[in-house]
């Protein structure tokens, strides 16, 4: 996503976020991710995800998931305080036939490359709906006008 909104001249319109259920502290990705994601051109290696917490649900406007398990777990985790927020990414995208990304650990190179496009796929349909619903991501800090998306995985 942040690929494609740089792209597009957009990043100052955007607040990005990488969180997860699993997520240690201080940890990059592991070794297949940093070597799909290089070959789209895109660097992860000072890439550092951290543990989902109970401020995210209320600073970002959109929680978004690559799979159904950890959208159930994000959504029960948040009781009352955002389990609206959190959608699949792939809802964003139903013209690709599937709600889930697939997960590429066991596929090889060419498995982490088809989720790499697959994710491409999906961050253009999030900026389109976007775009043409006029969506304002909200802003939890009334100086700033950034949208606010954290991805949860």
């Amino acid at each position: 996503m942040r690929q494609l909104i740089a792209q597009e001249g957009r990043l100052d319109d955007f607040l990005l976020a990488s969180r997860g259920l699993m997520a240690r502290a201080g940890v990059g990705g592991n070794r297949a991710t940093l070597s799909a994601a290089a070959r789209h051109g895109i660097d992860l290696s000072g890439f550092r995800p951290r543990p989902i917490t109970a401020g995210d649900y209320r600073g970002f406007d959109l929680v978004l998931c690559l799979d159904r398990l950890t959208r159930d777990r994000l959504r029960a985790l948040s009781l009352a305080r955002g389990g609206h927020k959190v959608h699949l990414l792939l809802d964003f995208a139903p013209w690709i036939g599937t709600d889930e990304v697939p997960d590429p650990a066991h596929g090889g190179e060419e498995a982490f490359d088809d989720v790499f496009d697959l994710l491409k796929l999906a961050a253009r349909g999030l900026l389109e709906v976007i775009d043409q619903t006029n969506l304002e991501l909200a802003v939890c800090e009334p100086a700033t006008e950034r949208r606010k998306v954290s991805s949860g995985t």
